[in-house]
């Protein structure tokens, strides 16, 4: 009767052995499978339109800052900022991939070429053809159009010296 008992319990443990390699097997093909989809998110990876919103809303801020004098560089500090606050922007999931980081990139240096032209355009146009404003009413409408909502009776004086500045040159 031992001997049965024995016999046994080395089947069950040779059972629950096979189970053990099959499960690690599986384990191994399910971790290829992930990397295989992984890939294949990044391959079809697009900007959703909220992200592009908060692109587009981001350059428009930092275009419009009182300090700024540079320009051809917006994307770089767009990109700056978007990284810092990626938690807090839902940007995560780019930011966790050199793909999809560079899908980024280059959507921000689109955008913020698009901001850029028409931050231009509607300087050039407050000043020159039948659209010309003062001083104060484009602040204003440049101000609502990018977005630029931190707008305190402090801020409008430096914005109001760098618009004059922008607009002499």
């Amino acid at each position: 009767m031992r001997v049965y008992h024995l016999g046994a319990l080395f089947g069950i443990f040779s059972q629950l052995r096979k189970g053990q390699q099959q499960l690690e097997h599986t384990r191994l093909s399910f971790q290829k499978m992930m990397n295989d989809f992984s890939t294949r998110l990044d391959e079809t990876f697009t900007l959703t339109a909220e992200q592009r919103g908060t692109i587009r809303i981001t350059a428009g801020k930092l275009i419009f800052e009182p300090g700024r004098i540079n320009y051809m560089h917006l994307h770089t500090h767009v990109m700056t900022d978007l990284r810092q606050r990626q938690n807090e922007l839902r940007l995560n999931n780019i930011f966790a991939s050199l793909y999809r980081e560079r899908q980024l990139a280059m959507a921000v240096k689109r955008i913020c070429s698009s901001v850029r032209n028409g931050y231009r355009e509607m300087l050039r146009d407050s000043v020159i053809g039948p659209s010309t404003m003062t001083l104060e009413d484009f602040i204003y409408n440049a101000a609502s159009r990018f977005g630029y909502t931190d707008f305190s009776s402090s801020t409008s004086a430096a914005t109001l010296a760098h618009v004059a500045i922008l607009v002499s040159d």
